[in-house]
């Protein structure tokens, strides 16, 4: 567990924090601290969700990142994604800049991912679908833009956990437009509705043209005999040729 939360650490964060063995999974956690030539079982509190939990037994399972609450900026260092036991990663209130990693997918332990009110732009990872265990997510007031990725798991969401960006797609309210890269807004919406509505004008004149000609041709061979048999004789001749 690393905790380094609500102090003023400013610059960028380091691209060697891959190296933390146990987060990384090259070394088995151990519930067991060794203090003084003594053996204790470790036990910590943490506040995770907006609630206070306790660890002691299960405590080797924990692996928790906390830089919140900071001024780091730059971006957020692809050996981060290293990090494939982590559980808890936590970049809130700081001042990242860039994209989130593409590779946070293979993150597959990840229970909770924060990084609210940040300055990340760019669209969520499509791969971050793929965290299935993940019960937390709060990408709120960034510069996110496009379609949320879809799956069972982004939409189970609320809509706090995208807000305070150009996202769309549910479970947020906005719609995305054709190539799901834009936000359809309501005057778009209204007029994409209006534009899906049957085209009374052009409907109305396929009728009257179907109407009238079918009558042109038609009315002649009801009211003249002659007509009728002129009609008919051409027909045959026609049929005539065709046929040798």
């Amino acid at each position: 567990m690393l905790d380094l939360a609500a102090n003023n650490l400013s610059g960028r964060i380091p691209n060697c924090f891959n190296n933390f063995s146990v987060m990384t999974g090259k070394v088995t956690p151990n519930p067991i601290v060794e203090l003084a030539q003594q053996e204790f079982m470790g036990s910590a509190w943490l506040v995770m969700r907006g609630r206070v939990y306790g660890y002691g037994s299960i405590l080797g399972l924990v692996t928790y990142l906390d830089l919140s609450g900071n001024s780091l900026h730059g971006v957020i260092p692809s050996e981060i994604t290293q990090l494939v036991e982590l559980r808890f990663l936590n970049l809130s209130n700081n001042r990242l800049t860039g994209r989130i990693p593409e590779k946070i997918g293979g993150m597959k332990l990840l229970e909770l991912f924060d990084m609210s009110r940040n300055e990340v732009d760019g669209m969520i990872p499509s791969s971050m679908s793929k965290l299935s265990f993940l019960n937390l997510l709060n990408v709120s007031y960034n510069d996110l833009t496009g379609r949320i990725p879809s799956s069972t798991q982004f939409q189970s969401f609320q809509e706090w956990s995208f807000v305070g960006n150009q996202l769309c797609g549910a479970p947020l309210s906005l719609r995305c437009g054709g190539g799901g890269g834009g936000v359809v807004n309501a005057s778009e919406e209204e007029e994409e509705r209006s534009d899906d509505g049957p085209e009374w004008g052009l409907i109305t004149s396929i009728v009257a043209g179907f109407v009238v000609g079918f009558w042109v041709v038609v009315a002649p061979l009801v009211g003249s005999k002659s007509w009728r048999i002129k009609y008919y004789e051409y027909l045959y001749k026609i049929w005539c040729k065709f046929c040798g």
